[in-house]
């Protein structure tokens, strides 16, 4: 944080007369607060599309920290479908290690996969999927992104 953002020790944060919080505090708080919980975006992080049926990289969190909202999979096929969803570390690859979830839904079923919400994807984390079927499960995540 920039020292010249930093009021002074002598600046007062109340006004002792009138009770109020001084301008030069509260145009500091108004700044940190925009510095601090404002910085995020919210972002598409995979368009809705169809998932393969092979383990597929749909994300990669490049230069920022990620933090996923919602994350939605629809079957649209007649039968039951499994995806399974992997977040996985920098330079690693999916697997059983870093497996979030694995779901079968029905036939026509929506499901909104609370397991992965509100996880962290450091830069060079990725989420990869595996559909038991072709062209069978739309999928769908947005979230936030925080520069690092």
């Amino acid at each position: 944080m920039p020292e010249s953002r930093i009021p002074g020790a002598r600046v007062p944060l109340v006004d002792i007369k009138t009770g109020v919080m001084t301008t030069t505090w509260f145009n500091f708080f108004t700044w940190f607060y925009n510095e601090v919980f404002m910085s995020a975006v919210t972002y598409v992080l995979i368009s809705a599309k169809t998932a393969e049926n092979a383990q597929t990289t749909q994300y990669t969190s490049n230069g920022v920290k990620t933090i996923i909202d919602k994350f939605t999979a629809r079957n649209y096929s007649a039968g039951a479908v499994t995806l399974s969803i992997n977040i996985v570390p920098s330079g690693g690859a999916a697997g059983s290690d870093n497996l979030i979830v694995r779901y079968t839904l029905a036939a026509g079923e929506t499901y909104t996969f609370p397991e992965l919400i509100g996880h962290n994807l450091n830069t060079g984390d990725f989420i990869s999927t595996l559909a038991g079927a072709a062209g069978s499960v739309s999928i769908r995540a947005s979230g936030r992104q925080i520069p690092t």
